[in-house]
């Protein structure tokens, strides 16, 4: 694995060549030398250099595209999702393949077979969003290797994608949430309810939360973390993106719930807000099977956890909340990704549109 080290006003890439450690001078910058690195790992990886590329497999060289590139330029949740892809549903079926053999028939064929039956636990059909997010791990890959002289052209540049089916996520009506909110206030999971729809944040960002992130003098809270599970354990990450870090306003209620419960707790400052019935940290997805077995439990409209967020946005929008204000709230990287997902809210206001013109130029 290689790193880049500084010392003085320079830059280096520490990694091992021929199983020697060595220190092989960077760029300007950490960002140019951090791309610098990308390329140069592969050509310093002798076990790919002394290899034939016409008889490397599949599998060894995206072996080697993960211990160079992704490990070492990725988020912990992204490569830990890349080497599932690639152990689960490209290593089966083409690894074995020579790397300089394949071409888009074999990824297209791929593709038709994780939709046929691509699910690890038996032969049942993948659904597409998983298929395209499968695209999304080769065509990265099989770039680096293009770039390296190891294939002439990308396989993944000349096949037919399945249509990625729109989630239609469900919400909470106005008249439903108090109710939904009540069902839950015996539980441990009550507060992180209700943080959910009020703030609209994430699952991971939520349980990451400690009582230092709020200010309660200026009625805000600081989200600049979340909670994640990579390579078997659960870790404290930065967020999904620069944009997801942001100082949110919390409603004067909801402040006050959460002074009273940090006193009743005599919580310290590095003390997480959302505990487990054992007064723990949450495993990210032991909250959501817990979250689903109460709502289960409780005979509640069947949402997801995620959906509460929804919720919220939802509740924004309906309330004239401008779409720039909605999307730093939500922490989206731009403002697209914010219409994009909430395309369904927009077009309610269709009708609303057609009668304004009928009012103001036909006078109907």
């Amino acid at each position: 694995m290689a790193s880049i080290q500084k010392k003085g006003n320079k830059y280096y890439i520490v990694t091992k060549v021929n199983g020697k450690q060595k220190w092989i001078p960077g760029k300007k910058n950490k960002e140019e030398t951090k791309k610098y690195m990308q390329d140069l790992l592969y050509k310093l990886d002798k076990d790919i250099v002394r290899k034939d590329t016409v008889t490397i497999k599949v599998k060894e060289y995206l072996d080697n595209w993960f211990n160079t590139y992704c490990i070492n330029n990725l988020k912990l949740t992204t490569y830990t999702g890349y080497r599932y892809h690639i152990d689960n549903y490209i290593n089966p079926r083409i690894g074995d393949m020579k790397l300089i053999d394949l071409k888009p028939i074999q990824i297209q064929n791929l593709y038709y077979d994780l939709l046929k039956n691509g699910r690890v636990n038996g032969k049942k059909p993948l659904n597409s969003k998983t298929v395209i997010q499968t695209h999304r791990v080769l065509h990265k890959a099989f770039k680096n290797a293009v770039m390296l002289q190891m294939m002439e052209s990308n396989p993944c540049d000349y096949v037919e994608l399945p249509r990625k089916k729109i989630y239609r996520c469900d919400v909470l009506q106005e008249n439903e949430i108090q109710g939904f909110i009540r069902a839950f206030e015996d539980t441990e999971i009550y507060l992180a309810v209700i943080i959910a729809i009020t703030l609209g944040l994430r699952r991971g960002e939520l349980l990451a939360l400690l009582w230092s992130d709020i200010d309660f003098n200026k009625k805000t809270i600081t989200i600049n973390k979340t909670i994640v599970v990579g390579d078997r354990e659960i870790k404290v990450d930065t967020t999904k993106t620069e944009k997801s870090n942001r100082v949110l306003l919390i409603p004067t209620s909801l402040l006050s719930m959460l002074e009273l419960e940090r006193k009743k707790r005599n919580a310290d400052l590095n003390d997480y807000i959302i505990l487990n019935l054992k007064g723990q940290r949450f495993n990210p997805s032991s909250f959501s099977r817990r979250y689903t077995d109460l709502r289960r439990i409780l005979k509640l409209k069947e949402i997801r956890f995620h959906d509460l967020r929804h919720t919220n946005a939802t509740m924004m929008y309906r309330s004239g909340i401008k779409t720039k204000v909605m999307q730093e709230r939500l922490g989206h990287s731009n403002i697209a990704t914010t219409l994009d997902i909430y395309t369904h809210l927009f077009k309610e206001d269709q009708e609303d549109v057609a009668s304004l013109f009928d009012r103001k130029i036909f006078g109907n």
